[in-house]
């Protein structure tokens, strides 16, 4: 039988599911890439941490060809595409942030010689943990999460300097490319 609308069959869902997601209570993590320590070492990575304004879920998508034998045009997929994912970090007057990022993307390509460097050298993981809204802390289990595997800073953004935004916070946004993302945690992944 099929089910019908009604407030309480909504409010009900949405009860036996820990009630309606919001964007608030996540942590980001950055972890150290493999070969190098970046200026202001695990005290940078834990303040960019608290210090990050805004993240994204990233993107997963599944490349198709398009593939006919006899009647309608089917869409076939073949492999899973992944895009980039965005965060944004507050600033502190110091802009140590922002010499993080200058600096981790220094290691990638060097600024005078133009030399590469080795991939596995400057990429690391990312963990993005979001909560639920009766969460206390971080400590708690997150409802979801989301590792991005080999990850770098593809885009550290433009900031832009104004005399009349005197009262605006600094906010430094970047980009990061990764290989492939994951999911973990919540009750789905636990019954797997």
């Amino acid at each position: 039988m099929a089910a019908t609308f009604s407030p309480n069959t909504i409010k009900a869902l949405l009860d036996a599911n820990g009630g309606i997601a919001y964007n608030d209570k996540y942590m980001v993590t950055l972890n150290k890439p493999p070969a190098f320590e970046l200026p202001g070492g695990m005290a940078m990575r834990q303040n960019l941490s608290m210090l990050c304004d805004t993240a994204t879920l990233p993107t997963k998508s599944l490349a198709t060809f398009e593939k006919s034998i006899y009647g309608p045009v089917k869409a076939m997929p073949y492999r899973m595409t992944f895009t980039e994912a965005s965060m944004s970090f507050i600033m502190t007057d110091s802009m140590d942030e922002k010499r993080y990022f200058d600096e981790w993307q220094n290691k990638i390509v060097h600024p005078s010689s133009g030399n590469l460097g080795f991939f596995n050298d400057y990429v690391c993981d990312i963990n993005i943990k979001k909560f639920g809204r009766t969460a206390a802390d971080t400590n708690e289990s997150p409802t979801y999460e989301v590792i991005l595997f080999d990850a770098w800073p593809s885009i550290v953004s433009e900031i832009q300097l104004s005399h009349s935004g005197g009262t605006e916070s600094m906010k430094l946004p970047i980009t990061f490319q990764f290989k492939k993302w994951e999911s973990r945690g919540g009750a789905l992944a636990a019954g797997r």
